[in-house]
């Protein structure tokens, strides 16, 4: 995680930016402090990357890259806004010991946000941030099988936003209309407990959950969503991450995980 000390809404890269809506930066503070002690709460050890000035998206750090084992892949940003991340990133993973593998230079990646393993396979988004081509490159390089997932709904411009796995009782939360037809009976085949999020809810990016265990992190006012992962016996923790999704990010965002 990165506290947001220098977090802003200073451009607009996404359709929730408004630079004339910008976040509260003390109640942002107490959101992030909120989402950091309730990962301790629920037994997660955090490590911390400090924060840049200049740097306002650093905060999302689901965007630093891919993490499997000991092997770091970092992201290459579409925008320029978000370029001047990746060496910090890089530094922060070689000084942790990690083996770095850059991908080839002309290809757009964002991390763990447009990834998520499932089954001993690599599910990756594309379609607004990552690039078809970098699939490619990441199978070779985790000699893995990766499963394209097409994003079609530029406020789910990553595949965190709209879907969610959660490894205890292998369930996902998720967004059907923010994936194209053929994604989602991909979807359909590869999971068996899925749960689908409304229009309304996958607003409040329901979606951007994390889970611990048997316990899932998410937004407040996601109550739909609440009483089905009840069923599959989780326990909810709700947030207020109100001032980070006016940068188009909540709790997944603000969250790579290492293990």
């Amino acid at each position: 995680m990165c506290q947001p000390q220098y977090f802003d809404v200073d451009y607009e890269i996404n359709p929730w930016m408004n630079v004339g809506n910008r976040p509260d930066k003390i109640l942002a503070q107490k959101q992030w402090l909120d989402l950091k002690n309730t990962y301790l709460k629920l037994g997660a050890e955090v490590n911390l990357i400090d924060p840049i000035k200049d740097l306002s998206d650093l905060v999302f750090t689901a965007n630093a890259g891919l993490v499997y084992e000991n092997i770091f892949i970092p992201s290459q940003f579409k925008f320029r806004e978000r370029k001047g991340e990746e060496p910090h990133f890089i530094k922060w993973f070689e000084s942790k010991g990690y083996v770095v593998k850059r991908l080839p230079p002309s290809i757009d990646f964002e991390g763990e946000a447009d990834r998520i393993l499932h089954n001993d396979k690599i599910l990756m988004g594309y379609g607004f941030r990552s690039s078809l081509p970098a699939h490619k490159e990441i199978s070779k390089i985790l000699k893995k099988e990766v499963i394209p997932l097409e994003l079609i709904n530029p406020n789910f411009y990553h595949l965190d936003t709209c879907l969610a796995y959660f490894d205890f009782n292998d369930t996902i939360l998720y967004y059907p209309k923010a994936f194209s037809l053929e994604s989602q009976e991909i979807i359909k085949k590869e999971f068996n407990n899925i749960i689908q999020v409304s229009d309304e809810e996958a607003f409040k990016y329901a979606c951007n959950s994390i889970n611990i265990s048997d316990n899932v992190v998410i937004n407040e006012n996601c109550t739909d969503a609440y009483s089905k992962l009840k069923k599959y016996n989780y326990k909810i923790y709700t947030l207020n991450t109100s001032e980070f999704m006016k940068a188009g990010g909540s709790i997944k965002c603000m969250t790579l995980i290492l293990s």
